[in-house]
């Protein structure tokens, strides 16, 4: 009896689950789709259709493109003082 009882408790949280999880996935995403959102959707077409070594220098190329801007606005972040923005 007690076991019969324990798993109809299971059964009827594994159906709430089951309910609530359908439900968050038919909501739509909560971030909004920004700029950045479709120039990377756009690269990574791209990219995709390009030979494997290609890519990967090309990513390589990316990669460093950024990582010099990061530094050169760390840079001047720190050196320019309080923001007046």
């Amino acid at each position: 009896m007690f076991v019969l009882r324990v798993s109809r408790v299971l059964e009827q949280k594994s159906d709430a689950l089951q309910a609530a999880l359908i439900e968050a996935l038919k909501e739509p995403p909560t971030q909004a789709a920004d700029p950045l959102d479709g120039f990377f959707a756009r690269l990574g077409e791209g990219m995709r259709r390009l030979p494997y070594r290609e890519r990967a220098r090309l990513e390589i190329t990316f990669l460093t493109l950024l990582a010099e801007k990061e530094d050169l606005y760390a840079y001047t972040d720190r050196n320019a003082g309080p923001s007046t923005r």
